[in-house]
């Protein structure tokens, strides 16, 4: 046995399971290192981030799941239309216009499906993927990183050491944290609440799967996503003391105020059902003073966060 396998029980490990930690781990993973992936929760799961940019291709051909992307059918897009809250006037954003990309057409996506694709291709090359674990302590001495890792399902717990350690838990920012990187960003302090419905039209024409993105009359905004033949994803985005003066109910109540009084967003959702219950997340933008150090790296969201109007956050990841 190598005195490298005796030292390290993994080459590297890898702190959360979604897009970027997924990404992570298959390009190691493709490059023959032995990696080990914690993931707190089980698969699959809910999450928002719904909406790709064309970006994104060149990635699921470095990883080695476009086939698997394609398969899944999900809802092609080619760009973004924009609209005022009364539908009156607009724009449309044709990513077939950006000429450095090298498919404009990409997708938007069911996360449950997408984020198992990826960690299933993980599987495929070798990443020991353990759903229901979770980092609760990292440290790193010189020559390695030293993880506690706690399984939420009997709350055993193991210590891992691994030549280095690659942070993809997302906003809640396992290293940021412990080394105090975080800083938000107070003029992108925004509150998004948000569930998906059926019965939403889709657009007419020959790109009927379009994200819309409509402006509120105050400093909101809506997305509307559709992410299968069914389903829809609708949100607003409220900066925070608006939503704290807006948010005077249920988040149900919050989201159908919203809807109510945002004239365009109304018309369209007159018939809709909504299927899941309506979730509140804080969608503060952030940054990061330091992405990588001694036996660490931050991966998407646990590096940094853009307002998600640029739909940057899975091809960031």
């Amino acid at each position: 046995m190598t005195t490298s396998r005796l030292q390290y029980d993994f080459d590297f490990a890898v702190a959360g399971g979604g897009p970027a930690g997924s990404s992570a781990a298959i390009s190691l993973g493709q490059y023959g290192h032995s990696v080990v992936l914690f993931e707190r929760e089980a698969f699959p799961r809910f999450h928002i981030g719904e909406s790709l940019l064309s970006t994104a291709n060149d990635a699921f051909t470095a990883l080695g799941v476009t086939k698997q992307i394609e398969a899944a059918c999900f809802p092609n897009k080619w760009g973004a239309r924009l609209f005022t809250h009364d539908g009156q006037s607009g724009r449309y954003v044709d990513f077939t216009d950006v000429r450095e990309v090298t498919r404009p057409q990409t997708y938007q996506v069911c996360r449950q499906e997408f984020d198992r694709i990826l960690l299933d291709r993980a599987r495929e090359v070798g990443v020991d993927v353990r759903e229901g674990w979770n980092v609760s302590v990292c440290e790193f001495a010189p020559d390695a990183a030293i993880l506690d890792v706690a399984s939420r399902t009997d709350s055993s717990t193991r210590r891992v050491r691994v030549r280095a350690l690659i942070d993809a838990t997302g906003r809640g920012g396992l290293i940021a944290r412990k080394f105090n990187l975080r800083t938000d960003e107070p003029r992108l302090a925004n509150i998004a609440v948000f569930s998906h419905y059926t019965n939403v039209p889709r657009l007419e024409g020959s790109r009927p799967d379009d994200i819309r993105l409509i402006a509120r009359s105050d400093a909101g905004w809506f997305w509307l996503i559709p992410i299968s033949k069914e389903l829809t994803s609708v949100g607003v985005v409220l900066p925070v003391r608006l939503y704290r003066r807006l948010a005077t109910g249920s988040p149900e109540d919050t989201l159908n105020s919203a809807i109510s009084d945002t004239p365009l967003v109304a018309d369209l959702m007159c018939k809709a059902r909504r299927e899941w219950p309506v979730r509140v997340e804080k969608d503060f933008s952030y940054s990061a003073s330091a992405y990588a150090g001694d036996r660490w790296i931050l991966a998407g969201d646990a590096g940094f966060f853009l307002d998600p109007v640029f739909s940057t956050g899975v091809s960031v990841a």
